[in-house]
């Protein structure tokens, strides 16, 4: 798996690409940006909410539980220097659904595959071209 990120070198709007699909990213105002989309730590909370949503989606199909739908909502809080990050995630699951349902799910949510690779341990390479 692989994305781009494209900057143009004359303001903080990046597009990125998969080379299936694209969107661009942008810092807000306050930041120096012209809040043109995400930036990159809602780009986190963002892949955390999707990963969420959908595995849960697919969960609840392959156990016969029923929803209207489910909302994620992924806040993220960083310490000064950034050290330390809390993720939290908050699951609605929407239908009439069983308190045991809604358990099932919500332990199904730390599966993600997200949840996963942002829970383990990660290494980051840097390599010039």
């Amino acid at each position: 798996m692989k994305v781009t990120a494209k900057n143009n070198g004359r303001s903080f709007q990046t597009e990125l690409s998969n080379n299936t699909n694209s969107f661009t990213a942008d810092l807000p105002k306050a930041d120096g940006g012209d809040s043109m989309g995400f930036n990159p730590k809602e780009l986190l909370c963002a892949s955390l909410a999707t990963c969420t949503a959908m595995f849960l989606k697919d969960f609840a199909s392959k156990h016969t539980i029923h929803t209207d739908g489910i909302e994620v909502e992924v806040s993220l809080e960083t310490n000064e220097d950034e050290s330390e990050t809390k993720l939290t995630r908050v699951i609605d699951l929407k239908g009439n659904l069983s308190d045991a349902e809604k358990q099932k799910m919500v332990n199904a949510a730390k599966h993600c595959h997200l949840h996963n690779i942002l829970s383990g341990t990660i290494s980051i390479t840097s390599v010039l071209k």
